[in-house]
């Protein structure tokens, strides 16, 4: 059987879902089963194969690893948002956790479509010359600051030792 972790987690939510759907009892048998088994039949136009159809004849199929490249990801897709709303439509308390789990599923069997947060933290292969850019940037900014820094050594000093006259006097600025 599953190990203990799984059944005594909140693995125990879909568990009981299932053991609901087979029995044809609560809101997973009584509900959920008979609306999906509608839209199986009618709305999922992304499930064309023998494998993808076989996945969805019960909805846990969604949740299961895919075992062929013909249960495709657009199949996926469209059946896993396509639950979360039945869920919330049969009033099942638990409907976000079964859509966390739907989306999770989604990214570990590599079918979920990218979003723009993710695109911007993945790595990315870096242009050369954007590289030699920044380092141009990073490196004429040091030397600035030396030469500020050398330059205003050299003034103070300059100031100490008397030779330094500034072009306007405080009498001239008024």
């Amino acid at each position: 059987g599953p190990p203990a972790s799984y059944v005594k987690g909140t693995g125990v939510v879909g568990l009981k879902a299932k053991e609901d759907w087979l029995c044809g009892t609560g809101v997973w048998g009584t509900c959920v089963r008979p609306r999906w088994d509608a839209l199986r039949d009618s709305a999922f136009t992304q499930c064309t194969s023998a494998a993808d159809q076989a996945k969805l004849a019960e909805v846990f199929g969604l949740y299961r690893d895919r075992r062929s490249a013909e249960e495709t990801c657009a199949c996926m897709q469209q059946a896993v948002p396509a639950l979360s709303q039945l869920l919330q439509q049969c009033d099942l308390s638990t409907w976000q956790w079964f859509e966390n789990y739907g989306q999770r599923r989604l990214r570990d069997n590599r079918c979920a479509p990218v979003q723009l947060g993710e695109a911007a933290a993945a790595p990315t292969a870096v242009d050369a010359s954007a590289l030699v850019s920044l380092a141009g940037v990073i490196g004429g900014s040091v030397v600035m600051v030396g030469f500020l820094a050398v330059a205003h050594r050299c003034r103070v000093g300059a100031e100490l030792a008397g030779g330094f006259v500034p072009l306007l006097d405080d009498a001239s600025s008024s």
